[in-house]
């Protein structure tokens, strides 16, 4: 009877980590929608809403990966798991490597973001986008 509750347990978290996955790939790819039209609205809290959504997106990915981890190792810890339940919880936990895999995509995304937007302020600041750069014709 453990091993249909294990089971069951199990399917519900692993269910709940890639409901995690999905969310994080909406909410990130709503918020590359979100930079790429700021440009157009000249709207600068549409910049900060998408930089928000991006850290909003890794750190529910991040939690979903650690609570699915917590409840493999604890479920492996159980003194009634037999080998074949560990063995299924062991394949089990190799999606989380796969959430590992989203999370450094969705952090690679928003790095560019970060560099975009810090050149942007830089140029800013110092008024260096005000400066027309001189045209040679030959």
């Amino acid at each position: 009877m453990a091993s249909v509750e294990i089971f069951s347990q199990a399917s519900s978290q692993l269910n709940f980590l890639l409901l995690s996955q999905r969310n994080m790939v909406l909410v990130s790819a709503f918020a590359v929608t979100l930079q790429s039209f700021s440009e157009t609205f000249k709207y600068h809290y549409i910049r900060y809403t998408a930089l928000l959504l991006f850290i909003y997106a890794i750190a529910s990915g991040t939690k979903a990966v650690i609570d699915f981890n917590f409840y493999i190792k604890d479920a492996k810890e159980d003194s009634n798991t037999d080998s074949q339940e560990r063995e299924l919880l062991d394949r089990w936990a190799e999606w989380s490597n796969y959430s590992y895999f989203m999370l450094a995509i969705v952090g690679f995304i928003l790095l560019n973001v970060l560099i975009i937007e810090g050149q942007q302020l830089a140029n800013w600041s110092f008024g260096w986008d005000k400066i027309k750069k001189n045209k040679k014709i030959n």
